[in-house]
């Protein structure tokens, strides 16, 4: 009928606009810079906090993908920048501040659904839990844990519900 094609065009250029939106943002965030004002760009410090930035930045990535835009966790861009963060985090295991890392690890393990992903997380969980000893790992490791047993009965197209379970959980850190 005329109201249903209405309403049809209607909710497709809703999300045509809600897709376009969220794209500028994910584009605004991946052309972001860390300041180094304070570190040498040039040194040690330096280099681990362009890579802190570039593992929060792939953070924020998928947050943005998995929750507003529902994506896929099997996606190709989604297991690339899991992957990418968990790179990062490897490279900053021995890094003072080793304790920012929690979220974008709880973050990039909630998102992942293939085995082989999750292994690759449970090394990266056993690589962390070497150089922080702290509550907040375990914590965070649970709650990914749990998400993966909720997904592990069915096949979810999108884990945005399933992330949401831990979203009142993440203030832990």
């Amino acid at each position: 009928s005329d109201v249903y094609q209405n309403y049809d065009r209607m909710r497709m250029h809703f999300y045509s606009w809600f897709d376009k939106k969220v794209n500028i943002l994910e584009e605004k965030i991946s052309q972001t810079e860390p300041n180094l004002d304070y570190v040498d760009a040039a040194d040690r410090k330096g280099e681990q906090f362009c890579q802190f930035h570039d593992v929060l930045k792939n953070s924020v990535r998928i947050f943005l993908k998995m929750r507003l835009l529902n994506c896929s966790p099997t996606s190709f861009e989604i297991k690339i920048l899991c992957t990418e963060i968990i790179d990062g985090i490897r490279k900053l295991v021995a890094w003072d501040l080793n304790n920012n890392l929690l979220l974008p690890f709880l973050i990039a393990g909630a998102c992942v659904y293939e085995k082989d992903d999750r292994m690759m997380f449970e090394k990266a969980y056993e690589e962390l839990k070497r150089y922080l000893k702290s509550e907040n790992l375990t914590k965070a490791w649970n709650m990914i844990q749990s998400i993966w047993k909720s997904s592990a009965n069915h096949y979810h197209e999108n884990l945005a519900d399933i992330i949401s379970i831990i979203d009142s959980d993440v203030c832990v850190f």
